[in-house]
């Protein structure tokens, strides 16, 4: 399926950043986002693993074009949806892109919410390399600094 649509009990955050990883957990290892994700590093010329970061960031910044979801709806697509077919997607599926390339070159990643300061929801994701701790936003205009404007972050909610 390219979309999943999230069915919920309690937190449609947490249901959504559930579903997320697992998208991301099931998609890393198929061999196309293997492929994919080197061939960026390679283009790139990416040597370490924050320009790994970088490379991929700038993937998926350039490639995939913010919309939002269905009014009243929830939705995670796959990154094969998100990056080939459709090339749109919002923050959570540009998330689970750059955490699949990322983890398809073995860096762990998990997908999370966002709270910024005095707006008192969760309404941004990003995916969170462990191996280098960063956040990698592909909203974002540059991998660092991060968050990249005036903003405040509130809270980071994992997967």
């Amino acid at each position: 399926m390219m979309a999943e649509s999230i069915s919920f009990r309690g937190s449609l955050t947490q249901a959504t950043l559930k579903e997320a990883q697992k998208i991301v957990d099931g998609w890393s290892a198929h061999p196309f986002m293997v492929q994919l994700a080197r061939a960026i590093c390679s283009a790139a010329r990416a040597k370490t693993p924050i320009q790994e970061d970088s490379a991929i960031h700038a993937f998926v910044r350039d490639r995939v074009e913010y919309r939002g979801d269905p009014v009243m709806a929830e939705w995670v697509q796959d990154p094969f949806e998100t990056m080939i077919v459709s090339r749109a997607g919002d923050c959570d599926d540009m998330a689970v892109s750059v955490a699949t390339l990322l983890q398809a070159i073995g860096h762990p990643c998990r997908v999370a919410a966002i709270e910024w300061a005095g707006r008192g929801v969760y309404s941004h994701c990003v995916a969170i390399d462990k191996k280098t701790n960063k956040v990698v936003d592909a909203i974002a205009p540059n991998l660092e600094p991060w968050p990249s404007h005036s903003v405040k972050v509130q809270a980071i909610l994992e997967a």
